[in-house]
């Protein structure tokens, strides 16, 4: 992003520099201004990959948020299976405890 903005930073300036060297050696403004379009050009191609590679992200975090709450989801469903079987194993469990119980007080 810092490249960016020196790019911007140079391209802003280029315009008021460029009247100026228009007086200056034909070659070296020559020379510059080839320079500034190789730097345009690498500060667009650097844009454009900066914005794919925020579309790329943003698509990827929509993507891992969707699955991780799915998965959530799951792990809460089986969790909750998990609990009621125990709770029915332990109801089962007294179940079965309970005559011996009844059995031994009334004895």
């Amino acid at each position: 992003m810092f490249i960016l903005h020196y790019y911007l930073e140079i391209f802003s300036s280029y315009s008021y520099c460029s009247e100026k060297m228009k007086f200056m050696n034909p070659e070296k403004f020559s020379e510059s201004e080839t320079e500034f379009s190789e730097l345009k050009a690498a500060s667009e191609e650097a844009t454009k990959r900066y914005e794919h590679i925020v579309s790329v992200m943003n698509d990827e975090l929509a993507r891992f948020q969707e699955q991780k709450t799915a998965d959530i989801g799951l792990a809460f469903h089986e969790f909750a299976k998990g609990q009621a079987k125990l709770a029915k194993d332990i109801a089962d469990a007294w179940r079965s405890i309970l005559p011996k119980l009844e059995a031994c007080s009334s004895s």
